[in-house]
Order: C-alpha cells, then structure tokens, then sequence
C-alpha cells in the first residue's frame, strides 16, 4: 500500500473570497421594462425583450437596439396577452387567446426588422393538452423542411401546416374531436392525437403516414428524442430511442404509460423496428425530470424506467420485464420524493445487476437474455440505501449510503403559493460491498476492514467509480484506490488538509488520467496512478454542479453559481441573482435581465 502522508504537492487556490462577477461583454437597457418576456437567440445575437403593450430587440453582439415597437401604433391593437420567439424561425408571435366574448388575435412579426409577417384569428385556442395552438406550434412544432409549423386551427377543425413568415397554410386535413398536435422527433412527421389514436402526416404534404413507412421520412442528421432517453451502437450501427406520453401531471408516485422503444441504423436513419409496452415512469416533484434511462449491451436493448425491459436489438422482440424502485414517496399534506435510493440496473455482459428494494432489500443477478435469476445476494436489512453499483475485474461492488435528492411539494394555502424544494442530504450508514459476480458471495465489506483502510466511513461516501481495474471512492476522511477483488488500497490520500471541506462527488478523467473531487466548499483534482493532489480550489459552499456545452459550472448559493475550469483548478467568475442561469446553449455567454436593463457577459475570459 502506498500512502500519501504529506501532501506537498497542493497547489491552494483561494477563490471564495476573491473570485470577480465573469467579465462584462456589454451593458445595455430596454426603453421600456420587458413584463412579459426577455430572450435571447441560441447565438447570442439577438435580445429580444417585450411587455403587453411593447417589444424591443437589441443587437446581441453590441447591445444596440435594432427595433422598438409600440403595438398600438405599429399594429393598432393596444396589448397583447403573450409575447413567443422562435428564433429558428426568425419569427415573432404577438398572442390573445379566444374568449367566450371574441376570438382571439395573433400577429406574427419578423425578428430582425420588427415588421408584421402576417395576421390570424384562428389559433387563439387550445388543443387536448392545454397547449395555446398557435405558441405551441410555432415553438415545438416548427419544421425547417417547409420552414413552417404545425398547428391546430380549432375555428376550421383541422390541422395546418402553416409557413412561419408568410402565414400560408401549405396543407390541411381535417380533425376530429379534441385532439393535441405534436412533432415526431427524429421524422419529419407531425401528428394529431385523441387519447385513443395517433395520426402521423408528412410534414411537407399533409399525406397520411403508417408506421410501416416510417423510415422514408427519418430525418439523418436528427439524432434527438423529446422524451425519454437515446442509446448509440456505433459497432452495431444501431441507434435506440425510448420515447412515451409526457404527462402534464405526473403525480410523485410515478403514472402507467405506453412506453416505445425504437431501432434505427445509424448509418441510414432507416427504422428497423419499434415495440410498444407499459411501464411506470416517475417524474420528479420539482426539476420535472423523468427517471427513465435506455442502452445498447451486445445484442439487446436495455429499457430502464421503474422497471425494466430487455429487447432483442435485431427483432425489437421483448425478452423479459423485471421492477424496481429508484426513489421513496411520501404522500399527505406535502408530497416528499427521493430520489436515488437505488441505482439502475447494471449491464455487464450477458447479466444485468438489479437492486430490489421492491421485495427482497437484496441485489439480484439475471441472465440478459432469459431473464432467469441466477443468484441473490444476502439482504442489506431493513430500508438500505443503494445508490450506485458498479462491476470491475469480476466483482460487483455495491455502494452502501450516499449523497440523495430529496423533493418537496407544499400546497399553498391561506393566499400563500405552492413551495417547490429541491436539496441533497447524505443517507447512512455508509460504506461498500463487493460480491463475486459468478455467485453472489461476499467478498469484502469496508465496515469490517476499519483496521486496514484506518477509515470507519463514519459521516459520507461519494459515488464508486472503476478505471484500469480499480475502483476510486472518497469517505468523509480519505480518497481511496481499491483492488476490487480484495478490497486492499492501492493508494490512500487524506483529504483534510485540503481545507475544502467533505466530499460531495467523485468524476474520473480516464483519457486525461485525474480524478476530481467535488467537496463541500472547493473541487480538488488528483493523479488517478498514485493518488496525488494536483490542486485544491476554494469556491464557495457548493451545493451541486452542472455543465453547458464545455463550460463546467458549480451551484454555491441557491442564486449564485460559478465557472470553473477542471483542467487548471481556476475559476472563471462567479454570477449572483439566477435560479436558472441564461447561459447559451454552448455555455459560452450569459444574459441578465433586470428591469430594463440587460447584460451579456463572457464566461471564458
């Protein structure tokens, strides 16, 4: 065992306190305060701001403004309820929706000149899903193929594809009953659907399309799916797309929905297959995101939800279904989710690791093809926490305890509004498990190791990774490297004197050869061959981190968040006021709004 007692090599960068607002690219202002909506395009070089009564675009790249309109004036209608910008497009939707008293009003205007395109009275109304029909088309069902969208038009009961500049419907085919207008992701298809039956049409004819001809319309370069989650072959040359119904209200124990899983190759777009089955899919109380996830192992397609169901990658054939649970609910004056007790299943091989805390509180190992049980661990006992497995040089390791997602909704009462919280909180007790994979038998388990790690993993555990036939995992004191099949350490790294508190999350760099770990006040990085520190970041008191395009960022306030840059432990700049930060989709600039003024700042200096 080597281990690192001094650590000379530290590099301690202060930055909590010193770190400086990312640099300013711009500062500018609207003639008027924005009420009803500030945007930007997914360039960055429009900013658009607008409130019932006005709307004004600036020039993106120097804060100038390019158009100020006043809607009565310009327009000769005085407000406006809703102001939507499709930037695609290039267009502008002006909205009032239908009333009992007269039908509502839209008037679409070009972005880069402020000019109206186009006027109309029959989109003011809604579809099946409560969807406003003219909002909704323009921004989820814009095709660039026509350069129009799909939209519902209630006042004539049919569909129309409209053409988004000229306001000319280039086909309709009529509907019945109350139905909603979608996108099908991937195709360039639209369709209706009422609850009963979906109706697919070509998105540049308005022709009747089967699921048989699928795979003339799959647009190639499209590799993105609305709901649910993608899984990529390159060898197999097999793209696997799992999408279902999205739910409006989902409800925090999870609804029954029609599941899809389909095939396509990658080389062509061409579908191969798509089978259809039932599943529970849980979306979170507050972040609204659906805890679904698929894969491509070998010859199968691995469809994780609340459940699972494995499907032969050449026919789309189901091979078998098993259940889980990924999170807790609680239910009764607050709804309360958490999320993450148990992990997803596990992929190795021909077998699938499953934590079942549905019955047993045991990992079970099932044949991938059968679905045939091949062992069952010992129990964990009563209500474990299971977050993460993980195999590596034929040895399960099963992570005891962790870092959770807890989310709660409150009803508003009295006047008071809804309360939606979303926070993490470590769950003991705390420590790892490794199983031999042809059996189940228990290898090694750190609780009954204290002696030889000198560690109790008394207070927290990061999440286990495995690299090069080991495994890395960090407890409240220490960063371990870990033989799998014997639980010895490679190497052990006291994480004290850093003096950036606990360790929330451990992430390797396998080409680049570090670990980084994420701690209660900093981000540190370390050789992943022996363990040594490279630097040690003060930031701030992370709460949790996202990523943007290539831009890192970490959370240290609920409103305050900071760019780093893990491959020199500096951080770029810090940002306070946004719960929801307006970076670009490339990550690379940020917006704010406040009142009429608007800044534009440069994440990468």
């Amino acid at each position: 065992m080597k281990k690192i007692r001094n650590l000379i090599t530290v590099l301690l960068l202060s930055a909590s306190m010193n770190a400086q607002e990312f640099p300013q690219a711009w500062k500018s202002s609207f003639s008027s305060s924005p009420s009803k909506l500030t945007d930007f395009s997914a360039d960055g070089s429009l900013v658009l701001g607008a409130s019932e009564t006005s709307a004004q675009m600036l020039d993106g790249n120097t804060g100038a403004s390019k158009w100020d309109i006043k809607f009565k004036d310009k327009f000769g209608v005085k407000t406006f309820d809703k102001v939507r910008w499709n930037d695609a497009s290039g267009v502008v939707v002006l909205f009032n929706a239908d009333s009992k008293k007269e039908k509502g009003l839209q008037v679409f205007i070009d972005d880069q000149t402020g000019n109206e395109l186009w006027r109309s009275s029959d989109y003011g109304g809604t579809d099946a899903q409560s969807y406003y029909n003219a909002l909704h088309g323009l921004l989820d069902n814009y095709f660039e193929s026509v350069k129009g969208f799909a939209v519902l038009n209630n006042t004539k009961s049919q569909l129309d594809m409209v053409e988004a500049k000229s306001g000319k419907a280039l086909w309709s085919v009529p509907v019945t009953g109350n139905v909603s207008v979608g996108k099908a992701e991937g195709y360039n298809l639209c369709f209706t659907d009422d609850g009963n039956e979906v109706k697919y049409y070509d998105a540049e004819t308005g022709k009747p399309v089967a699921s048989v001809d699928f795979s003339k319309y799959a647009l190639k370069s499209d590799r993105k799916t609305l709901y649910g989650g993608m899984a990529v072959s390159e060898e197999q040359d097999r793209m696997a797309t799992m999408t279902y119904q999205k739910r409006l209200v989902a409800g925090a124990t999870g609804s029954k929905r029609k599941i899809t899983v389909t095939c396509k190759k990658l080389s062509d777009a061409s579908t191969q297959w798509a089978t259809t089955f039932e599943g529970i899919v849980v979306t979170t109380l507050t972040t609204e995101e659906d805890l679904v996830s698929i894969d491509i192992v070998g010859d199968k397609v691995f469809a994780m939800y609340e459940g699972i169901t494995v499907l032969d990658l050449a026919t789309g054939k189901i091979l078998w279904s098993a259940d889980f649970d990924n999170s807790d609910v609680s239910v009764g004056l607050k709804a309360k989710q958490e999320i993450g007790i148990s992990a997803m299943p596990f992929v190795d091989g021909n077998a699938v690791y499953v934590v079942d805390l549905k019955k047993d509180n045991d990992i079970k190992k099932y044949d991938a093809a059968t679905g045939k049980i091949l062992w069952e661990s010992p129990k964990m006992g009563k209500d474990p926490v299971v977050p993460n497995i993980v195999v590596a040089d034929g040895v399960l390791i099963a992570q005891l305890g962790g870092r959770i997602n807890v989310q709660t909704y409150i009803p508003g009462s009295n006047g008071n509004p809804d309360v939606y919280k979303s926070e993490y909180k470590f769950v003991g007790p705390y420590g790892l498990i490794a199983y031999g994979t042809d059996n189940g038998q228990v290898l090694w388990q750190t609780d009954k190791m204290k002696d030889v790690l000198k560690d109790k993993f008394s207070d927290r555990i990061t999440d286990v990774q495995v690299a090069d036939g080991k495994a890395f995992v960090c407890s409240d004191k220490n960063l371990f490297c870990l033989d799998p099949k014997t639980g010895q350490p490679s190497f052990t790294t006291p994480l004290g004197d850093l003096k950036i508190g606990g360790p929330l999350q451990l992430t390797l760099d396998k080409k680049g050869g570090r670990i980084y770990v994420i701690c209660d006040k900093g981000i540190a990085a370390f050789g992943m061959s022996d363990g040594k520190n490279i630097y040690a970041t003060k930031v701030g008191d992370i709460l949790s981190d996202f990523s943007v395009g290539d831009n890192y960022f970490v959370w240290i306030g609920e409103d305050e968040f900071a760019g780093f840059d893990l491959a020199t432990g500096k951080v770029k700049g810090t940002f306070k006021g946004q719960t929801h930060p307006r970076l670009t989709p490339d990550g690379n600039y940020l917006f704010n709004f406040d009142g009429s003024k608007v800044q534009k700042y440069k994440i990468n200096p």
